[in-house]
């Protein structure tokens, strides 16, 4: 199949000959979730909800969408009716009737919380920040505080013949009509607030090998001491108290409890180690 170009209501316009009963057209415009700001985050979203509310119809499939750089309007089903539904949108992008529009927001709104950020949209935040890329990491917080100059504003400096492109599924059908106003391109205004560096120069992860073993508080030391010694002058008493019946050294009958305590606690203090060793961090 061959490309073919040309103009419709001066706004250029791409399609090749599917020789198909139906209609696929998509109308682009160049701006997207990075041109916004942050209190203006998510009124492209709005503005394209709004553009194609009640539009479709059950033989014509409409769908919008924005990405980084485009706002698009997809519409799918017989010729008559791409061309009244293309007809009507591009005529709302050039005077919006914002009836409902804060009913519609608070919608958006609530439809961005409960979808959330992606991986993606988190990597882009945290290269870009609050601007340009990033903004796709925020969950639209412009529609909190829109209103219908602004959106009016934003229609007039976007969605304009020179700031569009058609592209069709065949050759434009008779009597498709876009109203959009005349007006410029929109240069592309990515930002980027911090350098672009070298793949050496960026920090590496930090990693750590090795075993962490959980040490018991000085007070729980303590105690396990107080009981050892407790136990071994509990011991020593009786062992002293034999030796005088039978004529034994005292001394040295304690000296062998106190040893014997000893080398218990040691005991016990080696399998404490090996058990904290043992347990799962």
């Amino acid at each position: 199949m061959e490309l073919s170009s040309g103009t419709v209501d001066g706004v250029q316009a791409f399609w090749v000959e599917a020789e198909r009963p139906t209609v696929d057209a998509s109308l682009v415009f160049r701006i997207g979730m990075a041109d916004e700001t942050l209190p203006t985050s998510g009124w492209l979203h709005l503005v394209e909800h709004l553009a194609l509310h009640g539009r479709e119809t059950p033989t014509l499939q409409v769908n919008g969408s924005e990405g980084l750089l485009e706002t698009r309007f997809d519409l799918s089903g017989p010729p008559d009716e791409v061309c009244r539904a293309f007809e009507a949108i591009t005529g709302w992008l050039a005077d919006p009737r914002v009836d409902g529009l804060a009913d519609e927001a608070r919608v958006l709104r609530a439809e961005s919380e409960w979808r959330g950020v992606g991986p993606v949209g988190r990597a882009l935040q945290e290269r870009y920040g609050t601007t340009g890329p990033g903004l796709v990491g925020y969950e639209e917080p412009g529609l909190t505080r829109v209103d219908e100059a602004a959106l009016r504003e934003l229609c007039a400096r976007a969605f304009t013949r020179g700031n569009a492109a058609l592209a069709l599924s065949t050759a434009p059908p008779p009597g498709l009509r876009l109203l959009l106003p005349e007006g410029p391109k929109v240069p592309k205004g990515l930002v980027m607030p911090f350098p672009a560096r070298e793949a050496d120069d960026l920090p590496r992860p930090l990693g750590l090998v090795g075993q962490v073993r959980r040490h018991a508080p000085k007070l729980r030391r303590w105690a396990i001491w107080a009981a050892v010694f407790a136990l071994a002058v509990v011991v020593a008493i009786p062992v002293a108290s034999m030796a005088l019946e039978r004529d034994l050294p005292v001394a040295g009958s304690v000296a062998a409890a106190a040893a014997m305590m000893f080398f218990l606690g040691r005991l016990l203090r080696r399998r404490r180690r090996a058990a904290e060793e043992q347990a799962p961090e």
